[in-house]
Formats: C-alpha cells, sequence, structure tokens
C-alpha cells in the first residue's frame, strides 16, 4: 500500500510529504476507459487516535461501498450511527464527502463530516480519509481505506511498469507531467519556489497519488531545467538512491518545520530555534552526498552524478521557501485573530450601546407611568375634596350632628391611627358609590353614626366617638346589637371597609 514505508509523523504538512514522496519514480498509467463492476464491496477504514485526545485510540471499522455505473456510494454503519455519501468515479479516482450522525436514540446525539479520496490501484480502491467536527473547523481523525473491487473486462488500469522498464530521461518525465490527473505541480525552480511560498504544500487536502508521482517528475524536470542535470543513470540502485535522497531532504525538511509549529494566540509564536536544530540534521545530509563527502550508489560507480550536486542546492531553496510559507501563514493568523477580536469587540461595544439604549427606554417607559399615575393620584384626590360640595344637600338632610360633620375622621390601621379624610368628604363619597342604596342616620349612647345599606346585604351601622374635632370609629351595629371594636385586627379591617365605601362603584 502506497505510503505505508514513510516515517509517521504528525501534522498536515508531513502527512502531504510522507504520502507525497514514496514509489518516486514508478510511473503509473492509466487507462481512461477503466470501469468497475457493478454491485457491492466491502473494504476497511483504518483511522488513528483523536487529535485531541490520544488516550482515543485508534480503530478499524468495516465500509461498504455500492457501484453503480460511474456512480460509488459510502455505508459505514453498526446500528448506533450513519455514514453516508456518494461521488462519480472518473479517471482512475472518486471523492467522497461524507455526513454521520448518530441515531437520535444515542444521548450523544452528535454529527460529523468525512473527506474521503480513493484511487484504483492494481485492483482495489486505497486512499485516505480526514474526519472533521460537523462544521469542518476541527480535524478530528485522519485514516486509510482499502476496498477489494473488480473491473469489467478489457477495461483495466494497467500495471505499474516494472522499474528496470521507467528510467526514462528527464525530458520525458518533465513532458508526462503534464499528462497527470490533476496537473503538474511545477517544471522550474521558479515554480516550485512559488508554489512554495504560497502554501502549496501545507495545504492537507490536497493529497492525491497522481501528486505523489508528479512531484517526484517535477523534481527531476527542476533538475533537468535549471541544473543541467540531463538523465538519471539507468542503474536501478541509483533510481533507489534519487527516491531515498529525495524523501529524506525534502521530507524531512518539512518534517522539522511541524514541530517548530505556530502557536496559538495571542503571539502566534513560532520556535525558528527548534527549526534550525532540527534542519541542522538534514544540512548534515544533505553535505554527506557532495561527491566529495559521500560514495552513494550513484557517486560510486561512474563518478559523482550531477544530482548530487544539485538536489541540496534545490532543497535549501525549497527550505527557505517553506519558511516564508510559514512566516505568511503566521501573518494571516495574526491578521486573523486581530480582526477577529476586533469584531468581537465591536459586537460587545454594540450590544453594550444596545442595552444602555434599552435601560434609557425602559426609565423613560418608567418615567411616564409614574407621571401618569401621579396625574391620576391628583385628578382623584381633587375629585374626591370636592365630593362634600357636590353632595352638601343630601348631607343636610341626614340632620347628623354638624360637629361630627366639620370634624376628621380618623381610623386604626396596623395600630395606627390615622387621618382617613373629613367627614363631610367620606359622607359625600358614600352618597356617590352606585353600590350603596340608602344611607340614613343612627345614634347610640349619644354617639352619631350612619347606617349603610348596599345592594343585595342587610344594612350595617357605623358609631363614632367624637373627641373635639375628631371622629373615631369604635362599633358596628348589626340587627339592633352594639358591637364595640376591640382587637387591633378588627380595628385594620374597619380602615379598609371605611376606605372602600368612598371608592365609586
Amino acid at each position: 500500500m502506497p505510503g505505508k514505508s514513510c516515517l509517521s509523523v504528525g501534522g498536515c504538512m508531513v502527512k502531504y510529504f510522507c504520502s507525497f514522496l514514496i514509489g518516486c519514480c514508478l510511473i503509473a498509467s492509466s487507462e481512461v476507459s477503466a470501469q468497475i463492476k457493478d454491485g457491492s464491496y466491502t473494504g476497511t477504514l483504518r483511522c488513528g487516535p483523536l487529535t485531541s485526545d490520544a488516550k482515543r485510540g485508534p480503530w478499524t471499522q468495516p465500509v461498504q461501498l455500492h457501484v453503480s455505473g460511474t456512480s460509488i456510494s459510502w455505508l459505514r454503519t453498526d446500528g448506533k450511527y450513519t455514514e453516508s455519501g456518494s461521488g462519480v468515479f472518473q479517471l482512475g479516482q472518486v471523492n467522497l464527502a461524507l455526513k454521520g450522525s448518530w441515531n437520535s436514540s444515542n444521548p450523544i446525539n452528535k454529527s460529523w463530516r468525512t473527506a474521503v479520496k480513493l484511487n484504483l490501484e492494481e485492483g482495489k480502491l486505497i486512499g485516505s480519509a480526514t474526519i472533521s467536527t460537523e462544521d469542518g473547523m476541527q480535524r478530528l481523525r485522519d485514516c486509510n481505506v482499502e476496498i477489494a473491487i473488480s473491473l469489467i473486462p478489457g477495461t483495466s488500469i494497467a500495471n505499474t511498469v516494472p522499474r528496470e522498464n521507467t528510467v526514462q530521461t528527464v525530458t520525458q518525465r518533465k513532458n508526462s507531467v503534464a499528462t497527470t490527473a490533476t496537473g503538474p505541480l511545477f517544471s522550474t525552480k521558479a515554480e516550485m519556489i512559488e508554489k512554495t511560498r504560497a502554501g502549496q504544500f501545507l495545504d492537507q487536502n490536497k493529497i492525491y497519488v497522481s501528486e505523489r508521482t508528479a512531484f517526484v517528475q517535477s523534481v527531476m524536470a527542476t533538475l533537468y531545467n535549471d541544473f543541467g542535470v540531463t538523465e538519471l543513470p539507468r542503474d536501478v540502485g541509483c533510481v533507489g538512491e534519487f527516491e531515498h535522497n529525495v524523501k529524506t531532504l525534502f521530507g524531512e525538511t518539512v518534517r522539522a518545520y511541524v514541530e517548530g509549529s505556530i502557536g496559538g494566540p495571542p503571539d502566534f509564536t513560532f520556535n525558528q530555534q527548534a527549526v534550525k536544530m532540527k534542519l541542522s540534521n538534514v544540512e548534515q545530509t544533505a553535505a554527506r552526498l557532495l561527491p566529495e563527502n559521500g560514495s552513494g550508489w550513484c557517486s560510486g560507480k561512474s563518478g559523482a552524478h550531477p544530482y548530487l550536486i544539485a538536489l541540496p542546492k534545490l532543497r535549501k531553496e525549497f527550505d527557505l521557501a517553506i519558511l516564508s510559507a510559514i512566516s505568511e501563514r503566521r501573518s494571516q493568523l495574526l491578521a486573523q485573530y486581530k480582526q477577529q477580536q476586533a469584531e468581537k469587540l465591536a459586537a460587545k461595544q454594540k450590544q453594550e450601546q444596545e442595552k444602555r439604549v434599552e435601560d434609557q427606554r425602559k426609565a423613560e417607559a418608567e418615567r411616564e407611568r409614574v407621571a401618569r399615575e401621579n396625574v391620576a393620584a391628583n385628578e382623584k384626590a381633587k375629585y374626591e375634596k370636592g365630593a362634600a360640595s357636590r353632595n352638601a344637600k343630601k348631607i343636610s338632610e341626614l340632620r347628623l350632628p354638624s360637629k361630627f360633620v366639620a370634624s376628621n375622621l380618623y381610623v386604626n390601621y396596623l395600630g395606627q391611627w390615622v387621618i382617613l379624610m373629613p367627614c363631610s368628604q367620606w359622607l359625600g363619597l358614600l352618597f356617590e358609590n352606585n353600590a350603596i342604596e340608602s344611607l340614613k342616620t343612627i345614634s347610640a349612647s349619644g354617639n352619631p353614626g350612619v347606617s349603610i345599606k348596599l345592594n343585595g346585604q342587610p344594612p350595617i351601622g357605623l358609631l363614632f366617638r367624637m373627641e373635639s374635632n375628631e371622629a373615631y370609629i369604635y362599633a358596628i351595629v348589626t340587627n339592633n346589637i352594639v358591637e364595640p371594636i376591640h382587637t387591633q385586627g378588627e380595628h385594620s379591617q374597619m380602615a379598609l371597609m371605611l376606605q372602600q365605601l368612598t371608592e365609586r362603584k
């Protein structure tokens, strides 16, 4: 399986190059007419540990593919969850965008998405898969996929050509780059540096089998175009040495930068010193390639091969371009972080401003309410004070003692004697209470009072005790029986009743 012999290193750049630089000079040719037999196929999904928690280790699960013409659908389920999606098989590969979710009965009730890239290789669909959060913002697991399939007879993809027949001139290899399914990565040093600085090799989403081959072909084309390395020796050992050196120099360069990766906000610090220490090993390897220091297969057969001098030089410029891309990435992260902080601050300020406006609106509404209540209370008090004059004739017809009518009425509420209102005002308001059928004068033991008949109720008499110009209620009369008021609770109840009798019904 391609990529299996590569050093396993964390981080998207290393994963990219580790898979990118294996099988360097083996060129697989694809027949566009290749077709997979319709039917269902079972394969394996192998996933590494959770990226955010290594204790949640790797796992392996079966997957099912259903093929109908060029349409390929994916299903992974065990009853507790379901992951599915489909894609179109063309040019020997298929990309699948999958959606996964736990069943509603599962308490986790979460969803995720998976991106799968499969390539047809020797009777199998082989590739990578990345499981991410539903919004795609966090990578959860990195996986490999392998599914054995059956091709329609007569439409097979050609097997890999034996190594001894794959050694071509650099010109032939350069021309073959243009025919890859995804196009060439680069063919000159300038193009390589441009793509590197643009972050071409920092993007984990660009991992295709055709690009793995295209990278090595592009390196060879660059050596030809810019360094005069016209042809690799046809010796199998030399070809293997070239593959190994490309993987070591370029792969280990990326690995060094990954292990000195950018930190988090707010500074996004980059440990460049740590990177330099790790790159020193790569520099030593590059120095050993030089003819005066090394004795590799290519340098021991027919003199020093030009690529042994050119490849370290190209690697050095690649190193500087990767550093430039990292610096640019850090600048982008800093800019994004500052923009996010500015947006958060603006949102907070907007929220605070909206709260201030809302608080001011509520305060103004409260002031208006209190003002309305004060106006209503003043109007009510003014109206109630006029009750005596409006009903002077009716009050006179009661023939109550003038001293009582001219006095102030006191009640005891919660143990405190307080003035309720003038007796004349109280009597006038009683006449304006539509719930009162009749109002008569009564007295007992020289104490004046009134008998009040409410609609649907028997009359009740109220007697008052006079002290100077003050009238105090002291008894009630029911069925001609005088019942003095003694307790604080009785006094409080009478105070409320005298007040309620003045409320117009």
